[in-house]
């Protein structure tokens, strides 16, 4: 159990609700277990929470060399609201997996072809991935492109991501991963 973590949380609620739940959130430190419970007091309250709650030192692990929006819960009414734009983009689910002495972020990352950003992502809703982040990215070479430098930045040949398999090249495309340049992953173990 990890203890004494800050956390990090942003709100879309009055400035007043605002203000006091981030003076709570700031001023203590707050153990994983209670965290857990300060997310669930959120998502079941009154307030809508579109950033979830994180350990500032894996919330900045998680953004870190990302361009992408986010992090935002996983959500209907959130999904509706940020995701705005019909273009090609990639983005990167999270949920949070736990052992007897800490927890970590295991992520999924994804790409939507052209206004498919909506739909992908509500397939996730049941599932236990519980956050999200996306980037538009123009063109579909281009979306391919970023899914591979991110999946290469995030672990994913390490394992550190739920998909273990290097990103595939949609049918028809010929383009290969700018990392390791391949689009077969046989040759990406």
């Amino acid at each position: 159990m990890i203890t004494g973590v800050p956390i990090l949380v942003q709100l879309h609620c009055s400035n007043k609700d605002e203000g006091i739940l981030k003076k709570i959130c700031l001023s203590k430190k707050i153990g994983m277990r209670n965290w857990a419970f300060l997310l669930y007091f959120i998502y079941n309250s009154k307030l809508e929470a579109t950033y979830f709650a994180f350990p500032r030192r894996n919330l900045q692990r998680f953004i870190t060399g990302l361009t992408m929006e986010g992090p935002f819960q996983l959500l209907e009414s959130v999904i509706d609201t940020v995701v705005t734009r019909a273009t090609p983009a990639v983005f990167l689910i999270r949920r949070i997996e736990e052992t007897e002495k800490y927890a970590y972020y295991k992520g999924l990352l994804g790409r939507a072809p052209h206004g498919t950003l909506k739909q992908k992502l509500k397939r996730w809703l049941s599932s236990d991935y519980r956050v999200f982040c996306f980037e538009y990215v123009q063109g579909e070479n281009a979306v391919f492109d970023r899914q591979c430098r991110l999946w290469h930045n995030l672990g994913g040949p390490t394992g550190k991501l739920d998909n273990e398999q290097h990103p595939e090249p949609d049918e028809g495309q010929t383009t290969k991963c700018p990392v390791c340049f391949s689009n077969d992953s046989r040759f990406n173990a």
